[in-house]
């Protein structure tokens, strides 16, 4: 529900939320792991951790799978990181939120129209990026996988 844009971040609760004893598939949804800086390294260790987690999990529950991952990525870094160098695709939900910029001040808009952001820019708004829910599937070529097999 997360990827589809059917459910927020912050509408995420204990119902929606994962739970080893009830659930067999997990999706991972990872937070701004860009914004920090291991000599580049950080999504590395960031997935060695969580693979240790899954580990962890199925020895209480053995049938548990990883069926993806997400990222809403709302900066530059992190749609390089994740779209770039991770390869998560955007699927069926294009997010309408865009980031702008005036005077040092940061803005999101929620628009789905262009006319939208050109009167931003008229006014003086710096475009700064679109942000995008961020997929990756099993079988799909990222080095995510590699840690969860």
């Amino acid at each position: 529900k997360l990827t589809s844009g059917e459910l927020s971040e912050g509408d995420l609760d204990s119902n929606t939320i994962f739970d080893n004893n009830r659930d067999s598939e997990v999706g991972i949804h990872i937070y701004h792991i860009e914004k920090f800086n291991f000599s580049g390294k950080i999504h590395e260790f960031s997935l060695d951790y969580l693979s240790n987690i899954i580990n962890s999990l199925k020895n209480n529950n053995p049938s548990l799978s990883v069926i993806g991952f997400s990222a809403l990525c709302v900066t530059t870094d992190g749609i390089k990181l994740f779209y770039n160098k991770l390869n998560f695709r955007e699927r069926d939900f294009i997010n309408t939120e865009h980031i702008i910029r005036k005077n040092g001040n940061i803005e999101v808009i929620d628009s789905d129209s262009q006319l939208d952001i050109i009167n931003k820019m008229n006014d003086g708004y710096e475009y700064v990026t679109r942000c995008k829910m961020l997929v990756s599937l099993p079988g799909e070529i990222s080095i995510v996988w590699s840690y969860f097999k």
